[in-house]
């Protein structure tokens, strides 16, 4: 009974997640959003959005963008003034401390495709994923100064989200620089 039930979550939950990753927003290198963004390149992509390198033209500054696919967009029926709430409550975030991506500005794209994007400052750098990923394939192990560290500046953010009433939901190597 228990593994019907499972398959069923599957089936309804995980499945469709799954098949979001082919789901791209159709934005090639060159191509505008927003007027003004000019995409350069994939910097990375999850099961909710993709994350585009770009250049805003108005001042030659390199930024993210992170672009909704669209079936989660459709999914969620997500408007303007909704995407620019949580715009602003990221903003808010990053105002309480430094280890918070700053978010530039967010709203929906003005093309057939509607898609809600947040514009943010560009990190370079690696992700905690990969400085993992490295010190294994040199096995060497993680000094606990390092751990803590980490760990430390993982935590603060968190906390100052949870108290505005935030839960992050998708904290992973991946996702922290």
């Amino acid at each position: 009974m228990l593994s019907l039930w499972l398959a069923a979550c599957y089936r309804r939950w995980v499945e469709p997640l799954m098949g979001a990753r082919n789901d791209r927003p159709p934005y090639e290198p060159n191509d505008l959003v927003a007027g003004k963004y000019a995409i350069r390149k994939i910097l990375g992509e999850g099961g909710m959005a993709v994350v585009y390198g770009a250049v805003d033209t108005t001042c030659d500054r390199h930024v993210a963008i992170k672009i909704l696919r669209p079936s989660v967009a459709a999914r969620r029926g997500l408007s303007s003034a909704h995407v620019q709430r949580e715009a602003a409550t990221v903003v808010k975030l990053h105002e309480r401390t430094p280890h918070v991506v700053e978010v530039l500005t967010a709203g929906i794209t003005e093309d057939a495709h509607r898609l809600p994007y947040y514009v943010m400052e560009r990190l370079y750098g690696t992700s905690l994923r990969t400085g993992i990923e490295e010190k294994r394939a040199l096995a060497q192990p993680f000094e606990i100064i390092e751990v803590a560290s980490t760990v430390t500046e993982i935590a603060m953010p968190l906390a100052h989200a949870h108290q505005m009433g935030i839960v992050h939901r998708d904290v992973k190597p991946e996702n922290v620089f």
